[in-house]
């Protein structure tokens, strides 16, 4: 999940640039997600490799994204990700902060099960 090509692809971003943590270790690691004129800094704050993995990001809002990787049997595989940030004071920018979140979700999931798939084929 940490290769930049994958990341720019469940992100929807135009390129992604990757900035290695210290001693090169993906805890601390940030990528730089280019969506047209804007850019959205993401930061490992917390990895389990293969299991768990936590990043802040600065866009919409200041934001904690964690994804959960586990077994279901089958060869098939679970993930699980959950969202968490300040809700905004203003109910109109709350509420288009909630939108742009819903659209994100739906879209990358999307996105992650095709890696995924596309990986397990190779």
């Amino acid at each position: 999940m940490l290769e930049p090509a994958v990341m720019q692809r469940y992100l929807f971003s135009d390129d992604v640039e990757a900035i290695p943590g210290a001693r090169g270790e993906d805890l601390g690691s940030e990528f730089h997600c280019h969506h047209g004129g804007s850019l959205v800094s993401m930061r490992v704050v917390s990895v389990e490799p293969g299991r768990e993995l936590t990043l802040t990001a600065d866009q919409p809002t200041t934001m904690y994204i964690t994804t959960r990787i586990g077994d279901c049997g089958d060869g098939r595989t679970r993930i699980q990700r959950a969202f968490v940030w300040d809700v905004p004071a203003d109910p109109d920018v709350a509420q288009s902060v909630r939108q742009v979140m819903e659209s994100v979700v739906q879209a990358g999931e999307g996105a992650m099960q095709a890696v995924f798939e596309e990986k397990a084929r190779a």
